[in-house]
């Protein structure tokens, strides 16, 4: 039996690389990114009983984010201060699946111990009777997502890739793999810089993947390792093939992988050389081709290798 054997076909669409994308629905992930209407947001009805809650401990919504199928995600700030803070909620009762807790939770702790200005942060976490929560840092200039859709300078693409590194740097330095890198995670301030969020599939390197049901592949299947797509054991050289996708996508315009359906991309990235760039980015094609190199072994070893490899780039 091929490596491919085992991939399963699902009923979902996989988008094509080159139409643009319709407009995404905020999620747990990606909410706390999606300031654009203040006004309608603070329109959305806040549950009363959760409301009360949270102000009971000092925070007060004003705004609902978005919802996703694990968490609801509102606008808030403490009671003894203006800055604007984002709240994620979690279900807790008792007809949940207790794995969802126990990710939410690691998420937190998995984040929290990464010490880096390129890593969302984390202010505060609890229980109320049929909930958890986190506040975190609030990101008020949206996602990575609609900068690659109007276009990026193959400079800005570059920065962004930078910062990212040193978010892995940090991460991978501590034993932490993202394992889901891909624009909807990547959020912004007001400065222009950038934030690497939702460690909710992190794993910590040289531990049983407790939280990864047989089975599945977890992650999105746009940026996946090959490694990951064998669901094999993976450490940060993964997160840099992620990483190269997502860089490849940021200074073309596009997914590199034009398919149609998930057995097909999953395949792709087993099999298939990212394509090149297009005319005028060719002195970008080494970097993204290791980054995106088949075998581990073939890529950068650290994410300090690709900030090196930055540097000399711009020398």
């Amino acid at each position: 039996m091929n490596e491919t054997d085992s991939i399963q076909e699902q009923d979902s669409d996989v988008a094509r690389s080159a139409p643009a994308r319709k407009p995404r629905t905020a999620d747990s992930r990606t909410a706390a990114a999606q300031p654009s209407r203040p006004a309608e947001q603070a329109e959305m009805p806040i549950p009363p009983p959760l409301s009360d809650a949270l102000a009971e401990i000092g925070y007060v919504l004003t705004g609902r984010l978005g919802q996703g199928g694990m968490c609801e995600v509102f606008l808030a700030h403490h009671e003894d201060s203006d800055e604007p803070l984002a709240v994620k909620v979690l279900d807790c009762g008792p007809r949940q699946d207790p794995t969802r807790l126990k990710r939410f939770m690691q998420e937190f702790d998995l984040t929290r111990r990464i010490d880096s200005r390129h890593v969302m942060q984390l202010y505060d976490r609890g229980f109320g009777s049929n909930f958890a929560f986190t506040v975190t840092e609030y990101f008020p200039a949206g996602s990575l997502e609609p900068r690659i859709e109007h276009g990026l300078s193959p400079e800005r693409a570059l920065e962004y890739l930078r910062q990212l590194a040193h978010a892995l740097q940090s991460a991978h330095a501590i034993g932490i793999v993202h394992r889901d890198i891909k624009p909807a995670n990547v959020l912004f301030r007001d400065d222009d810089t950038l934030a690497l969020i939702d460690f909710g599939l992190a794993t910590w390197l040289d531990r049983d993947f407790a939280l990864t049901a047989t089975g599945n592949v977890l992650g999105t299947p746009f940026y996946m390792s090959p490694e990951q797509v064998r669901q094999e054991p993976l450490d940060g050289r993964s997160d840099l093939y992620s990483l190269g996708i997502l860089a490849h996508e940021m200074l073309s315009g596009g997914k590199p992988f034009n398919v149609d359906s998930l057995h097909g991309l999953l395949r792709a990235h087993l099999l298939t050389p990212v394509p090149e760039l297009p005319d005028g980015l060719a002195r970008y094609q080494p970097l993204i081709d290791r980054l995106t190199a088949k075998s581990p072994d073939a890529r950068f070893q650290s994410a300090q290798a690709l900030l090196d490899a930055l540097e000399a780039l711009h020398a």
